[in-house]
């Protein structure tokens, strides 16, 4: 009973300094570098979907026509929202010519059919790029500590590693074009310093010498095409 009520404590007192001491700018910022990554897909030739999206604000900064179908839609991004379960997507195969998702893989019941689902809408030929937390970067220490010592359980429901993700997308019918790391710094460091510090971390992050190593970054993406030849 004592452990169970320190634990608690702890996991109260964590919550909220989690809570209390972001920055909101941090959030900004990654969803610039996030916004930079999409423009390399086709973003205004047709209907794109940002899969798990939830308030689908990546597609509206992009302006882009963009569904986003999630669990839980939140409205304010300003694309067309849509409740839906992203492993069986309510949207006609070979209807949408690009496809994006943002952080949603590792929280996924069964990753390779969210990706063959994703393949399925996709016209020949579009592109799909997706983002995961690079697990083995100083980052994976916060999410550790925070979803198995203080909840006993893991938010994310697989911890994927790179080699594992272009493993998935082949066997899914997605061909890889291009895959690196974005946000070089712990990004669970940045989204709690001050206004400066975070200012002055954002231009060392975006400067080129962490570049040499992407196994350090916080994430990775990878940018796939559908594979026509594929059953």
């Amino acid at each position: 009973m004592g452990i169970s009520f320190v634990r608690r404590l702890v996991e109260s007192a964590w919550e909220k300094f989690w809570i209390l001491s972001k920055n909101p700018a941090a959030e900004k910022y990654r969803d610039r570098q996030i916004v930079a990554l999409l423009t390399r897909l086709p973003w205004n030739e047709g209907w794109g979907v940002d899969l798990g999206g939830r308030d689908g604000r990546h597609g509206a900064a992009l302006g882009a026509r963009v569904v986003t179908p999630d669990w839980n839609p939140q409205r304010g991004g300003g694309s067309i929202l849509l409740q839906a379960d992203v492993h069986a997507l309510p949207i006609r195969s070979e209807s949408i010519r690009f496809a994006f998702s943002i952080s949603l893989l590792e929280l996924l019941r069964d990753g390779e059919r969210f990706l063959q689902e994703t393949r399925r809408i996709l016209e020949p030929g579009a592109p799909f790029l997706l983002t995961i937390p690079n697990f083995r970067s100083p980052h994976f220490f916060f999410w550790f500590f925070r979803d198995v010592l203080l909840r006993g359980m893991a938010v994310h429901q697989r911890r994927y590693h790179r080699e594992e993700v272009l493993h998935l997308l082949r066997r899914s019918g997605l061909d890889l074009l291009q895959s690196g790391g974005f946000i070089f710094l712990p990004f669970s460091l940045l989204e709690h310093l001050p206004g400066p510090l975070l200012a002055f971390f954002s231009r060392l992050d975006q400067s080129s010498w962490p570049r040499a190593n992407p196994s350090w970054c916080s994430y990775y993406y990878f940018l796939a095409v559908r594979r026509e030849d594929a059953a």
